[in-house]
């Protein structure tokens, strides 16, 4: 079979490593059947003389920025118990549109499923032929830890499920410790939410509904860090929202405890007062916080405190007359959760790059160097900048086009997001993973 090449045009690469943006064309080959595809030539006026008796395409990047694809850290897979919310031929579809190579797994099992890593199994069978690299974060069930380690979990989380006690968590994460596997704390004590709907404070008030306290979130990155440094496990904190979190986790890289985190596109560009405008599309856990919280979560994206941006991808039904704010369904009856898989991009350059908060090497920083080291076991050895003989996984995109976020936008499913409707500067224009 004749291999494919591609060749990428006019395109200004960013290499994050050598702090660098260089005019070059990147010439790509793809394997049999579109695997093991590698960059073979990155250089100006590249020579495509040979490639005329192959199978050969070329495409323009017109001056734009191509940056490593992205690596996200909390994408939750709806099936196979919710398909009706989203399946995974749509969340892939999505993730590829968004500019992502690689996705962590997660899944909320139905509460009817005896098998707790049925899930698991499922999306590891369902996904082992994608381009996009699907990997697994199975619920950490001290019982289940080796079958799902078998069933191809890389890490273990908290994220769906809720421990009877604390010496149950430390178990985990010790048996975490133990396998060198990554433990994802995820940043809310489920048994402190209750009947909660948004954050506590005036908004709660106005609304009518049930607050959820920082505490909720607080006591659990707390409980987290301190188990972590006790049992020397690798763990990432997911989905950060709070001010006090932030400070929390700073003290704690300043000691020396081996900890990360992430925040979602959500939390650094609203703040709780979305829910009066957005509705049950901006509910989410943990909830919008503050804006002095959105201001110190955008603080500690800009000292490094905050490791990464994570979609938080969670579709929910896509009642279309939820989404337009049109339901009489009452607030606390709404699921938890927004897509975000389309957004990252778009959101972090609206809010961060475009603002000067960050600069473009610190989005690929938040986006690709810092999800892949979170991943590794090797740190060091887990990025490396497009170049020859790196793997053929990069993103076309523009900084200063813009997308509005609408039907034909979304390439999901469900299209519960506060962002419905919006306009937002940044496009993912192509993205090649595996050179496809």
């Amino acid at each position: 079979m004749k291999s494919h090449f591609t060749l990428i045009k006019n395109a200004q690469l960013v290499e994050y490593c050598k702090k660098r943006i260089t005019d070059c064309d990147i010439l790509i080959k793809n394997a049999s059947g579109g695997y093991e595809s590698v960059v073979v030539e990155v250089g100006q006026h590249i020579n495509t003389g040979a490639l005329s008796e192959m199978t050969f395409s070329v495409f323009d990047a017109r001056g734009n920025y191509v940056l490593p694809s992205f690596t996200d850290l909390f994408c939750c897979f709806r099936e196979p118990d919710a398909m009706y919310k989203e399946n995974i031929e749509k969340t892939l579809a999505a993730a590829q549109a968004g500019g992502y190579s690689r996705l962590l797994a997660f899944h909320e099992n139905d509460k009817r499923q005896e098998d707790k890593l049925y899930g698991v199994s499922y999306i590891r069978t369902h996904t082992a032929s994608c381009a996009c690299k699907v990997m697994l974060a199975a619920p950490a069930l001290p019982d289940d830890m080796d079958r799902a380690v078998i069933n191809g979990a890389v890490a273990f989380t908290d994220a769906f499920i809720q421990f009877p006690d604390v010496v149950s968590q430390r178990s985990a994460m010790k048996e975490c410790a133990d396998r060198g596997l990554l433990y994802v704390a995820f940043a809310a004590d489920r048994s402190l939410v209750g009947d909660g709907a948004v954050n506590s404070g005036d908004v709660a008030g106005m609304l009518s509904v049930k607050g959820i306290g920082s505490a909720c979130e607080e006591i659990a990155v707390m409980r987290a860090l301190l188990l972590a440094e006790e049992t020397g496990c690798r763990t990432h904190i997911s989905g950060i929202s709070t001010g006090r979190s932030v400070d929390f986790i700073r003290q704690a890289k300043k000691s020396g405890i081996s900890v990360s985190c992430d925040v979602s596109p959500n939390h650094i560009f609203f703040d709780e007062y979305a829910l009066m405008y957005y509705g049950g599309t901006a509910k989410l856990l943990p909830p919008l916080r503050s804006y002095r919280d959105k201001e110190a979560i955008v603080e500690g994206i800009c000292d490094g405190t905050i490791d990464c941006v994570a979609s938080h991808h969670i579709p929910n039904e896509s009642d279309s007359r939820i989404q337009r704010k049109m339901a009489p369904t009452p607030l606390s009856a709404v699921p938890f959760g927004a897509v975000g898989l389309q957004i990252v991009f778009p959101a972090c350059v609206e809010a961060l790059l475009v603002p000067g908060y960050i600069d473009i090497f610190r989005l690929v920083e938040l986006l690709c160097v810092n999800p892949a080291k979170v991943l590794s076991s090797k740190p060091q050895e887990a990025f490396r900048d497009i170049e020859s003989g790196s793997q053929a996984d990069m993103n076309v995109v523009s900084v200063r086009e813009k997308v509005t976020v609408n039907e034909s936008f979304v390439k999901g499913k469900a299209i519960n997001t506060p962002f419905f409707g919006m306009t937002l500067c940044g496009r993912v224009i192509k993205n090649f993973t595996d050179g496809r």
